[in-house]
């Protein structure tokens, strides 16, 4: 299954780097990472907890909208997405730390 070229998938992950980041109290904590799944590109999404918890708001509806975006950039760049294709974990400073 052809996921996408290097650039395309770089893109895509800077689009939604980007959006994430604007809605971010810390943007600065905000990493996506980007897997291959066997259905297609997964992101990755750590931001801080307050910014967990602003994503996930809402019934979840920031996150579908999200999706929503991802998938249709996704389609214009020739990537494919898996149907998990974002998901948010919490970036927990004390890892760091310790």
């Amino acid at each position: 299954m052809e996921m996408g070229t290097t650039t395309d998938v770089a893109a895509l992950r800077e689009v939604l780097l980007a959006m994430i980041r604007v809605m971010a109290n810390h943007p600065e904590r905000v990493n996506v990472r980007t897997e291959t799944a066997e259905d297609g590109l997964v992101f990755q999404v750590r931001v801080s907890g307050p910014d967990a918890d602003r994503l996930n708001s809402q019934n979840g509806r920031t996150l579908r909208s999200l999706r929503i975006i991802l998938s249709a950039t996704a389609g214009n760049l020739d990537c494919t997405l898996s149907r998990q294709a974002l998901y948010v974990e919490v970036d927990d400073p004390d890892e760091d730390a310790g």
